[in-house]
């Protein structure tokens, strides 16, 4: 996942508090940068990314807001040379400057979120690492997960409920566990969330939730 090192290094392009290309690859042998989504995709699938990957109410409004902007911007300055967003700040002003400020979350939050997890497939790298972390433990053995976002939160509470199971009743008496396998216990209920000292000392940690789940003896 992402790091705080990379989050902070303006010239990765992840955030908008310092201005940079924007680029938002957590692999720079990748080809496709955030640049690349922002100033070429349809009205359409940025929606799309927009709204699955960073839950943004305004999606659409956003989505075909920069469409508009990059055709204004070609038929101003021509097809080749500098693009209308090439920065951080070019991108976080506009979502800014069309939807407003309200509250303490800057408003182009969301869309950083949406792009970076498209440009770096996260969710796909999510679910193959927790089936590979499965795979790697023995009986007894914990699984511990910690996420930023609601959305890789759902994905990590689903994959270990499934595994977890549950116990069902049968109709001649008796019951049955059904699930995935190999079988979790879970380890924590509900997720663990940072405390307040924890929070002033690292401000990151107030979005953090922990899973952990332990490995039971089936296979």
């Amino acid at each position: 996942g992402v790091s705080s090192p990379q989050l902070d290094e303006a010239g990765r392009g992840f955030s908008f508090l310092r201005d940079g290309p924007l680029d938002m690859r957590m692999d720079r042998s990748r080809a496709l940068t955030a640049a690349d989504l922002v100033n070429g995709e349809t009205a359409e699938r940025l929606e799309e990314i927009f709204r699955d990957w960073g839950e943004e109410p305004n999606a659409r409004r956003i989505a075909r807001a920069i469409v508009r902007a990059n055709e204004d911007w070609r038929t101003k300055n021509g097809e080749g040379g500098r693009r209308r967003f090439e920065t951080t700040l070019d991108l976080a002003d506009f979502v800014e400057q069309l939807i407003g400020r309200r509250g303490g979350h800057h408003p182009a939050t969301r869309v950083f979120q949406a792009l970076r997890m498209e440009v770096n497939d996260e969710m796909g790298e999510l679910e193959r690492a927790l089936e590979g972390g499965l795979g790697l433990l023995k009986p007894g053995g914990r699984f511990a997960v910690i996420t930023f976002e609601s959305l890789t939160d759902r994905v990590v509470k689903r994959f270990f409920a499934a595994h977890v199971g549950k116990m069902v009743s049968l109709q001649q008496g008796g019951e049955r566990w059904e699930g995935t396998l190999p079988r979790l216990r879970p380890v924590t209920k509900k997720a663990v969330t940072a405390g307040e000292e924890e929070m002033a000392l690292n401000a990151r940690s107030r979005s953090a939730k922990l899973r952990v789940v332990e490995k039971g003896g089936l296979a």
